[in-house]
């Protein structure tokens, strides 16, 4: 399988199973789903929760990225652990249950959302700056 992590998408992509990200429609960041064999995306919204979309529509005429792809062998497996998600139908929470959470739990990686983390830390770090400088 070639390898196209940090590639841009320009076409669909159909047999893929990829984490892709593109900019945040508002505020800073990127926005994170998970491209399925089906050619569709799955990602989480705060509008909508898990949500189920064309790339063009994920897209938004922004550049989408891939950031890790899934061998065709592990395909199933993230198929089955999206249709789990769906079913439990957790609500959206900006720190426990963003995009980034969701799509690295249907890829099978350690849920984590390094865009909060960042956040945290700056925002200890400038209240740490605050409260030291008085």
């Amino acid at each position: 399988m070639s390898t196209l992590v940090g590639a841009r998408l320009s076409a669909r992509c159909y047999g893929r199973c990829a984490r892709i990200s593109r900019p945040k429609l508002m505020g800073a960041g990127r926005h994170e789903g998970v491209l399925l064999p089906s050619g569709l995306v799955a990602h989480n919204t705060a509008d909508a929760g898990i949500v189920l979309s064309d790339l063009q529509a994920f897209q938004s005429n922004l550049p989408v990225v891939i950031e890790s792809e899934l061998p065709v062998a592990m395909h199933l497996l993230a198929l089955s652990r999206l249709q789990a998600l769906m079913r439990e139908n957790a609500k959206y929470d900006p720190l426990t249950n963003n995009c980034e959470n969701f799509a690295r739990k249907v890829m099978l990686e350690n849920a984590s959302s390094p865009q909060v983390v960042t956040l945290v830390l700056l925002a200890a770090l400038v209240g740490y700056g605050l409260y030291a400088s008085r």
